[in-house]
């Protein structure tokens, strides 16, 4: 079934007529918990009246807390939008110290933190039975140029940055996403990435939006219970960070085939994946759906790369996603010729309103015809695949000579025994230069091999230019990663300082 021309709705506009069609059906799953769409629904309307009642007014900011797998955030989430306030999602894990700074900033009219939610759930779970009539009321009125979320970024290069997004971004993004991905209502899908990240909510905005069923998890640090759930409800898809599915297939070992029959689709991102994984994969799950994007929070899926369709481009992160336009640009602004490398730029309704706040980083960052800078550097080749080279910020300048990390880690990854490899800066011991380049990697120890950091440097010297062959190869455990999988590199960098 295509979407393509099919108009979307406002999230409170399209809970109402799917709890009005098909009132009995599972929109929510969590372990032994089970929403309707009728039920969640009225939830997110009494929601939504409860925030009223607590002073909250149209574009009023709610700071809500996503703990991992919690369908009650969904409801809060919902009742937000309901209410025309700014949903302001905070991740659980995310320290107090910088839960305080967001909530500095924001100056929200209410806070929904664990025990705020808690409350919340008390109110409606004791009036739960009476909640069906209400729930069928007309939802508020929605402008798409409302200002809808904020999402704080995962702070990966710095302090992180509240992206304001409009009705109309979150459409865009969802129309996006539900016509590549192809998502229909008799989906139903294992999701384990945060909900207070783009990715997360993507996913819940595009299954609710067709009528699909979501199954919530409490991410992959429980792998056992994933792939339990996944056998459970028969998932026709799922959605993860490629590290979570490595780990999850680890745990599953060859019942992970099994899932082959069931899984129409799999959305990955957040983090990058070595193409002999993705053909992995397609071995594995020979007729799902494998679908990969990349964006930022500012502009979310502006590529997306389907593995089976593109198996001669899987280095890539494919091509620019429906509706969306991208241009590889000089530091002047000029579009590049195929295969050069520059700044990668996106156009789209997907572009963010601007950073909270911060107009001068807004301007910095969009230009008068909303073209929007992303930071990234990479080039597009002949038939428009984009290959990316790591962030402008992360470019190791050794001698005037550049080195972009991901060529780097891409390499090593082809050396057997090593499962994942982050290259950062660090200071010249030798004085030579001002920077070099250091690797670290974290060894894959499923078959029994050790890893020789000796060898792998071999390795890098015979494949790589010698100005960028790292000067150290540090073993570790685990990469620090943000809780929607994201590396960070600025404490790989800080380790070697």
């Amino acid at each position: 079934m295509s979407h393509r021309h099919r108009p979307m709705e406002p999230i409170s506009q399209t809970l109402a007529a799917h709890a009005r069609r098909t009132p009995d059906k599972a929109a929510l799953i969590a372990g032994k918990q089970v929403f309707s769409y009728s039920r969640l629904h009225a939830l997110a309307v009494a929601t939504a009246s409860w925030l009223g009642r607590q002073g909250v007014r149209a574009q009023d900011r709610v700071m809500a807390t996503a703990a991992a797998g919690d369908p009650w955030f969904v409801v809060a989430y919902l009742g937000i939008h309901m209410a025309r306030a700014v949903a302001v999602p905070i991740d659980a894990g995310r320290p107090l110290a910088a839960r305080l700074a967001i909530r500095e900033q924001v100056e929200p009219a209410l806070v929904l933190d664990e025990i705020g939610l808690q409350s919340l759930r008390t109110h409606l779970e004791d009036r739960d039975a009476t909640l069906e009539p209400d729930g069928m009321a007309a939802p508020v009125a929605t402008s798409l140029r409302d200002p809808a979320e904020i999402l704080f970024t995962s702070g990966t290069t710095g302090t992180p940055k509240g992206v304001v997004l409009t009705q109309q971004n979150i459409l865009a993004s969802t129309r996006n996403i539900v016509e590549f991905v192809g998502n229909t209502a008799a989906d139903r899908e294992l999701l384990t990435v945060p909900l207070s990240h783009s990715f997360g909510l993507g996913r819940l905005r595009s299954n609710l939006s067709v009528g699909g069923t979501l199954i919530l998890v409490p991410g992959l640090r429980f792998p056992a219970v994933a792939f339990h759930e996944l056998a459970a409800h028969q998932a026709t898809g799922m959605s993860c960070v490629p590290s979570g599915l490595a780990l999850l297939r680890r745990v599953a070992g060859p019942r992970f085939g099994e899932l082959a029959g069931a899984l129409r689709y799999m959305e990955l991102g957040s983090e990058r994946m070595d193409p002999e994984s993705k053909r992995e994969l397609m071995h594995a799950l020979p007729t799902t759906r494998l679908c990969m994007h990349y964006g930022l929070t500012e502009a979310s899926r502006s590529t997306f790369l389907e593995f089976r369709e593109s198996a001669d481009r899987l280095e890539s992160v494919g091509r620019p996603a429906p509706r969306v336009t991208v241009e590889v640009r000089d530091d002047a602004g000029h579009s590049l010729p195929a295969n050069t490398t520059g700044r990668i730029c996106v156009q789209a309704a997907t572009v963010m309103a601007g950073y909270w706040r911060n107009p001068a980083l807004t301007q910095a960052r969009i230009d008068a015809e909303g073209w929007f800078d992303t930071g990234d550097l990479g080039y597009a080749d002949e038939e428009g695949y984009l290959y990316l080279q790591g962030r402008a910020d992360d470019v190791i300048n050794v001698g005037g000579k550049k080195v972009y990390p991901t060529a780097i880690e891409e390499t090593a990854m082809r050396f057997p025994g090593v499962r994942e490899a982050a290259c950062v800066a660090t200071s010249d011991p030798a004085h030579l230069v001002a920077e070099v380049p250091v690797l670290y990697v974290v060894p894959d120890e499923d078959n029994g091999a050790v890893l020789d950091a000796d060898a792998l440097l071999a390795f890098l010297t015979r494949n790589v230019e010698l100005h960028a062959v790292p000067r150290q190869v540090h073993l570790t455990d685990a990469l620090p990663r943000t809780d929607s999988g994201k590396l960070k590199r600025a404490e790989l960098r800080a380790r070697t300082s």
